[in-house]
């Protein structure tokens, strides 16, 4: 006869609306069966479902992933690449955004800072820049390297603090080809305005536009 003391564990319930799995209970899929919700069948597998640190996933982790959407950022759901990678909206809050290995270097520009940094440069252009003070090589002119594709604009100047006497007072530039050809000038003399070419020697600064 039917033991009257056993309580099944999994159970219909609310009149046959609710399957109810108690404690202990377990619903089996065998293979070949299908778990579906509205007629979608479930494909992960239960080794992909439980790779959340061993933990398995709550309802609230598999929320995240309901109405996601591949490349397109959507509020408080889970952020999904697109084909390329891509995502069409990223906002970073205020604790911070790193780029690089490891722990990464804090980027510390403002967002106005950045949008400054490029006003005025027309799109598609690039901005090169000596990465120390250059010296002139004594004579006119003195090349350097912009490497830059194409080169449209070029500004110099000379580079230190102390005033430049009769020595190399005024830079100019003509751009040539791959480089930055540099002549350097300085009064004709301690009374004179004219200015001549000179061979000095020191340093200066400049920036690049182009392609």
């Amino acid at each position: 006869m039917a033991d009257a003391t056993y309580t099944p564990k999994v159970y219909r319930k609310d009149g046959g609306d609710s399957l109810k799995v108690a404690s202990g209970g377990h619903i089996d899929v065998e293979s070949g069966g299908e778990l579906r919700i509205d007629g979608v069948a479930i494909t992960a597998t239960a080794a992909e479902i439980n790779a959340a640190a061993g933990t398995g996933v709550s309802a609230t982790e598999l929320d995240l992933l309901d109405g996601a959407i591949a490349g397109t950022a959507v509020a408080s759901k889970a952020l999904a690449l697109g084909a390329t990678k891509n995502v069409d909206t990223l906002v970073i809050a205020d604790s911070g955004l790193y780029l690089g290995a490891g722990a990464g270097t804090a980027m510390t520009r403002t967002a106005a800072q950045l949008n400054a940094g490029v006003t005025g440069v027309a799109a598609g252009y690039k901005l090169a820049r000596s990465a120390a003070p250059v010296a002139l090589d004594g004579a006119n002119p003195t090349s350097v390297a912009h490497g830059l594709t194409a080169c449209v604009s070029a500004v110099v100047s000379l580079a230190g603090s102390a005033a430049p006497g009769n020595s190399t007072s005024t830079l100019t530039v003509v751009i040539n080809g791959a480089n930055l050809d540099v002549y350097g000038w300085k009064p004709n003399g301690a009374a004179l305005t004219e200015l001549v070419a000179s061979a000095g020697t020191e340093t200066f600064n400049w920036i690049a536009i182009g392609t």
